[in-house]
């Protein structure tokens, strides 16, 4: 990795680290990113999108685990996977 050069130009907000002029990205407010901090800013926030809609997923299955359990539809599914 080459090492940045030039003036600092401020502190990146995800890696807390230095920010130096060859290295610098603007986002869309205008703070200082190092450019690889503002490109995996950007997978995160798909990852976290996909991230969401498996918790809503789930979060839907269980509820409809629990409707069931509440009208006895699985309690017999329930007993014979304990035995």
């Amino acid at each position: 990795m080459d090492m940045a050069s030039g003036c600092i130009m401020g502190q990146c907000p995800i890696c807390e680290e230095w920010v130096y002029e060859d290295e610098v990205v603007l986002d869309q407010h205008d703070n200082v990113l190092h450019k690889t901090c503002f490109h995996s800013r950007n997978n995160d926030k798909k990852v976290i999108y996909q991230l969401q809609q498996e918790l809503l997923k789930a979060e839907k299955r269980i509820e409809e685990l629990e409707n069931q359990i509440k009208k006895g539809q699985i309690s017999l599914f329930l007993i014979n996977k304990s035995s």
